[in-house]
């Protein structure tokens, strides 16, 4: 387990409160969704989390448990709106929200933890660069356009800078423009377009 290269990461927030990391690493990305869910099938936790809590993220999601013996889950959950299950303890199992410091969508129910786990690693979960990933070597400022194996195209900056952090590169620049009835040029939109080493990477 040593010698296995660590170019990616994920942590996975646990606890109560959804603030203590687990960070898991892979060679692959593929290697790391596995590594996640084979982590989630043998640990034991009724919270978890893609972010810790006082992050600042669009992309927060966060799991929980409920048990009929606790106390009503949406208020630890959610800390937040009323739902459809008012003031009572939702039904036992898993449920999921999205959402950020100031909303939070209703809570939706899963089947089983294999359910969270499929919804966790393929919609939540956030990989990043991890200690032993190593940046593509560029040649005069032109990427090798053989080591791309997943091409995105991308117009809004703050999620092109997100996909940086996770291992993008911009191999080029599209351009969409809007005209009036004269066919005067009214706008124009760039378009990163961005590749990945990896092949379906997220």
């Amino acid at each position: 387990m040593s010698d296995e290269l660590k170019r990616w990461q994920v942590s996975v927030w646990i606890g109560k409160d959804m603030d203590q990391p687990v960070t898991i690493y892979g060679d692959s990305i593929d290697e790391l969704q596995h590594a996640v869910g084979n982590w989630l099938r043998k640990n034991d936790f009724t919270r978890l989390g893609n972010a810790h809590p006082d992050y600042e993220i669009t992309r927060r999601f966060n799991y929980a448990y409920s048990d009929p013996q606790s106390a009503p889950l949406y208020r630890k959950f959610l800390d937040a709106k009323e739902h459809k299950w008012g003031q009572e303890s939702m039904p036992e199992g898993w449920y999921w929200v999205q959402g950020d410091t100031d909303y939070w969508h209703d809570p939706q129910r899963l089947n089983d933890i294999e359910s969270l786990i499929t919804h966790f690693v393929h919609d939540a979960m956030i990989i990043e660069k991890g200690p032993d990933y190593q940046e593509v070597a560029l040649t005069e400022s032109n990427f090798p356009l053989h080591l791309i194996s997943t091409v995105k195209r991308e117009s809004k900056e703050l999620l092109v800078n997100d996909m940086l952090q996770r291992g993008w590169y911009i191999v080029g620049l599209e351009y969409e423009s809007e005209q009036d009835r004269t066919h005067q040029m009214t706008s124009r939109k760039i378009i990163f377009v961005l590749g990945h080493t990896e092949q379906n990477a997220p």
